[in-house]
């Protein structure tokens, strides 16, 4: 995903950072690779803070006044992404304040312990036009208005709270969802 990204960025020749923070993970990763990267940062908390409060961490340590957000748990569908984005920043202008894309699921199907999460995710999560927070784009100075509520830290609602009357916008830039939960 970031050496994805990564490339996207120089190709389109323009000012960017790419943070990344682990948000003390249960799975091991060989994320350090990524530092080989300009202008990527990469971290390792030691201990959980959740959805909510890992967002605002990444938005307080952005230094740029447009954050788009990706969970680390996605694949790029095309090399067109950050482009997109970019060009969609235009709806900025024009009153929205949170610009969001669409979320896909693989057409191969997964090993059976993930089919559940495969499947809602092919037949429901990737055909509704309500925000999610798995990757969208905004202002900083509106971020740091609204922010993500932190006293939410299990899974779940944190984004509808986020982007609740809020001038939203979906644009049709597709992301993988890949990291599919176990069916138990």
């Amino acid at each position: 995903l970031i050496d994805n990204l990564y490339n996207q960025c120089i190709n389109l020749k323009i000012q960017f950072e790419i943070i990344c923070i682990e948000d003390c993970s249960t799975q091991y990763f060989k994320n350090e690779k990524i530092l080989s990267h300009k202008n990527v940062k990469y971290q390792k908390l030691k201990k959980n803070i959740g959805r909510s409060k890992i967002r605002n961490l990444l938005a307080k340590q952005a230094a740029s006044d447009l954050l788009l957000f990706i969970d680390a748990d996605s694949a790029i569908v095309n090399n067109q992404f950050i482009k997109k984005y970019l060009d969609a920043t235009k709806h900025l202008d024009s009153g929205a304040e949170i610009i969001y894309g669409t979320t896909l699921y693989s057409n191969k199907q997964p090993p059976i312990n993930k089919l559940l999460h495969w499947k809602y995710g092919q037949n429901i999560e990737s055909k509704r036009k309500v925000f999610s927070s798995h990757h969208f784009l905004c202002e900083k100075t509106l971020f740091n208005k609204i922010k993500f509520d932190e006293s939410i830290n299990l899974y779940g609602y944190e984004d509808v709270y986020f982007a609740n009357n809020r001038k939203i916008k979906h644009i049709d830039i597709p992301l993988y969802h890949i990291g599919l939960k176990n069916t138990d």
